[in-house]
C-alpha cells in the first residue's frame, strides 16, 4: 500500500508537469519546482498529497485577478526574450526577476538578483563590453526549456567561453547553440576586492602560461622563464594598482600570450594583434630577452620601461581606443628616434601636403563608439590654434640645433652636462649617431686631445668622443644638443579640465583619449608653424620624450606610461625623467591630469610630481 501510493503521486506529477510544459505558462519551472509530495496513514488506508507551493499555482491553474499593479513583468519580458529570441521592444537592460541566484549547473529558476543586467537578445554580440572574466551569468536552454547558471571563462569576438556544472562550454553570438544569454552579474556589484581578485585570477589562468611557441599560426622562440617572470610581475603590478579597475581586467582578458620577439626582428618590443583592434580583438605580447641577457637595460631597469610602453597599447586597444587602419606615414620610413617630424596642417586641421604624410587625423585615437571621427577632433582642432599662441618656448627649449662645440665642447669650460644627449654626425657614416653623455669632465689623452665619456643609444657600453683644445670633434659635427638641465618652468595646479570637452570624473576613459588627441594635435599644429623656418624651438617644446610620443596618438600613450612609471636607477636617466615630467605638466596639464586619474606612477615619477606639488 505504501509502495503503491508513492508510485501514485509520482504518475501525478508526471502529468501535472507535462501539462505544465505543453501550456507554457510563463512561471512554469518555479512551478516544476514547488511540487511537494507525501503519504500518511489513514483508516481507511493510505492518503497521497500531492500540492504546489508556488505563489503562481494558483493563477495558472484557475486564472488570476491582478490589482492595480497588474501581474509581475519581469518573468513575462524573460519569458518573451527567450522564447522569441527578441528583446521584446523593452531595451537592454530591464531586470529580470529580483531573488536569488548565482553558482553553476543546471537552475530551474529565472531568479537573479533586481541589479542584474539583461543581455540583448537580438544581437548578444552589442553587450561585449559588459562580459568579463569570472562573471556569473543566467543562461536559458531552449531545448532542454531550462535555465542555468554558469561563469564566464573567456571573452572572444564572436562567441563566450562559459562555465557550466564544472565543464567548458562554447556559446556563439549568432544563436548557434541551444544557449541563449539571459542576464549577467554587473561589474560594479562587485566589492574592490573582489573585482581585484578576478583581475589577478584572469592574468594566472589565460596569461601567465608557459605555452609560448607558437602563436595563431606564428612562430616564435621561446620566451626565456626569467624575462616571462621579469614581464608577469610588472604586468601584475601594472593592473593591480591601476585606479580604473575594470579597464585593466579588459587589458588582461584581451591578452593572450606572452613571448618572444621572432629572431628576424629588431624591435625590443610590440604588441600584435588579430582580429578587430576596436574592442573584441585579442592582442599577444612579444618581447625581447632583456633580462636573460643582463645587459645594461635590465641592470638599469630600462627593460621596465618597454613593457609599459607595450602594456598602455595593449590598454588603448582592450578599452576601444584605436587609430585608423589607413593610416600611412611616409616620414616614419626613414625614421629614427631624437628627431622631430614635419607637419604642414591647415585651420581645419587638413594637411596640405601628402608627400609628408596623410591626414592627421587618421593617426589619432578613434573610439569604438564612433569609428568616423577621432575622440572630440572638431574641438581640439578649433581649440589648439589659440593656446598654441600662448606657448613660449623661449628659455625652456632644450634642443640646440647644430651648437658650437667650441662653446659646448670647450674643455676648460664645457656647456654640456651628464644626462644631456648630442646627435653626431661622422665623416665615415651615412646617418647621425645619438649618443647620452655619461660625463661632462673631460679626459686629457694627448697634447691637444679630450674625451667625453658618452653612450651610443641602444649600445650597452660607454665609449669616449675625442676633441681638440678648442672643443672641435675629431671626424665629426653635432647637428642636435639636447640640454636636459634645461627646467620648462611648470606653475601648478594643473587644472586640466579646462582644456577638455569630456568630463573627467564621468568618463575618465574618453577623457584621457581626448587628451592625448590634443597633445599630439598641439604638436603638429606647432611643427605647422615651424615649417620651412628652420626652428624646431617649440616643436620640441610640444614633444614628447625624445619625440617618438608624437608620432601618432598611440605612441603618445605608450612613451606617456613609459615615462610615468619608468623604475630607472641610473642618475642620469632619473634627471631626463625628471625634465619630460615637468614638460608635459607644463605643456600639456590636461594629459598628465587624465592620466594620474587612470594610473599609478613609479616610486621614480613620484619624486618628481611631489616636487612640482601635483598630487596622484
Amino acid at each position: 500500500m505504501r509502495d503503491g501510493s508513492w508510485e501514485l503521486v509520482e504518475k501525478g506529477q508526471d502529468v501535472a508537469e507535462a501539462r505544465i510544459i505543453q501550456r507554457d505558462a510563463i512561471w512554469k519551472w518555479d512551478l516544476i519546482g514547488s511540487f511537494e509530495s507525501n503519504t500518511k496513514s489513514d483508516p481507511r488506508g493510505r492518503i497521497a498529497v500531492l500540492a504546489n507551493t508556488s505563489d503562481h499555482a494558483a493563477p495558472v491553474e484557475h486564472g488570476a485577478v491582478y490589482g492595480a499593479r497588474g501581474p509581475p513583468l519581469a518573468p513575462l519580458i524573460l519569458w518573451l526574450a527567450t522564447k522569441f529570441g527578441a528583446s521584446g521592444g523593452f531595451g537592454n537592460k530591464p531586470v529580470l526577476r529580483p531573488g536569488g541566484g548565482g553558482g553553476t549547473g543546471n537552475q530551474r529558476s529565472a531568479n537573479v538578483p533586481e541589479s542584474w543586467l539583461t543581455v540583448n537578445q537580438d544581437d548578444p554580440a552589442s553587450d561585449f563590453d559588459s562580459f568579463f572574466y569570472g562573471q556569473q551569468i543566467k543562461l536559458y536552454d531552449v531545448r532542454a526549456n531550462e535555465y542555468l547558471d554558469g561563469v564566464v571563462r573567456a571573452k572572444y569576438s564572436d562567441h563566450l567561453v562559459v562555465e557550466i556544472d564544472g565543464r567548458l562550454q562554447r556559446i556563439p553570438f549568432d544563436g548557434g547553440s541551444d544557449l541563449r544569454f539571459g542576464a549577467i552579474q554587473p561589474w560594479d556589484d562587485l566589492a574592490p576586492g573582489d573585482q581585484l581578485a578576478l583581475i589577478l585570477e584572469s592574468l594566472d589562468t589565460t596569461v601567465k602560461t608557459t605555452n609560448v611557441d607558437h602563436w595563431r599560426g606564428l612562430e616564435y622562440t621561446d620566451l626565456p622563464a626569467v624575462d616571462r617572470e621579469a614581464i608577469n610581475n610588472e604586468l601584475t603590478d601594472y593592473v593591480t594598482t591601476g585606479k580604473d579597475q575594470r579597464s585593466m581586467l579588459r587589458s588582461v582578458e584581451r591578452l593572450e600570450q606572452i613571448a618572444q620577439v621572432p629572431e628576424n626582428r629588431t624591435e625590443r618590443g610590440h604588441v600584435g594583434q588579430a582580429g578587430d583592434a576596436r574592442i573584441d580583438g585579442k592582442n599577444y605580447l612579444a618581447m625581447q630577452p632583456f633580462v636573460e641577457r643582463d645587459g645594461i637595460d635590465a641592470e638599469r631597469n630600462r627593460h621596465l620601461d618597454t613593457y609599459n610602453h607595450e602594456f598602455q597599447h595593449l590598454w588603448l586597444n582592450a578599452n576601444g581606443f584605436d587609430y585608423n587602419d589607413d593610416k600611412h606615414h611616409s616620414q616614419l620610413a626613414d625614421y629614427e628616434r631624437g628627431n622631430l617630424l614635419d607637419w604642414d596642417v591647415d585651420e581645419n586641421g587638413y594637411t596640405a601636403d601628402y608627400q609628408l604624410h596623410r591626414n592627421p587625423e587618421l593617426f589619432a585615437l578613434y573610439s569604438h563608439e564612433d569609428t568616423n571621427t577621432p575622440v572630440e577632433w572638431e574641438h581640439i582642432v578649433n581649440e589648439v590654434p589659440g593656446y598654441v599662441d600662448t606657448l613660449d618656448p623661449t628659455g625652456t627649449n632644450n634642443s640646440v640645433s647644430s651648437p658650437d662645440p667650441t662653446e659646448l665642447l670647450n674643455p676648460s669650460n664645457p656647456q654640456i652636462n651628464e644626462g644631456d644627449a648630442l646627435e653626431i654626425m661622422w665623416t665615415d657614416q651615412p646617418l647621425p649617431a645619438q649618443y647620452e653623455v655619461v660625463s661632462n669632465s673631460p679626459i686629457q689623452v694627448g697634447p691637444d686631445e679630450y674625451q667625453y665619456q658618452v653612450r651610443e643609444v641602444g649600445v650597452p657600453f660607454e665609449e669616449y668622443i675625442s676633441v681638440d683644445g678648442d672643443g672641435n670633434l675629431f671626424d665629426g659635427t653635432i647637428d642636435l644638443w639636447y640640454n636636459n638641465s634645461v627646467s620648462s618652468g611648470f606653475e601648478g595646479p594643473l587644472n586640466g579640465q579646462q582644456y577638455l570637452n569630456t568630463d573627467m570624473s564621468e568618463s575618465p576613459r574618453r577623457a584621457y583619449a581626448e587628451a592625448l588627441n590634443r597633445a599630439f594635435y598641439t604638436h603638429i599644429y606647432a611643427r605647422s608653424l615651424e615649417r620651412g623656418t628652420g626652428s624646431e624651438d617649440l616643436g620640441w617644446h610640444t614633444a614628447l620624450y625624445d619625440g617618438y610620443g608624437t608620432t601618432n596618438v598611440h605612441e603618445t600613450a605608450a612613451v606617456m606610461t613609459q615615462v610615468m612609471r619608468t623604475q630607472v636607477s641610473e642618475v642620469n636617466d632619473r634627471k631626463y625623467i625628471a625634465n619630460n615630467i615637468e614638460q608635459i605638466a607644463t605643456v600639456h596639464p590636461y594629459l598628465m591630469e587624465t592620466w594620474l586619474n587612470l594610473f599609478e606612477p613609479s616610486d621614480v615619477a613620484k619624486a618628481e610630481l611631489d616636487r612640482l606639488g601635483i598630487p596622484y
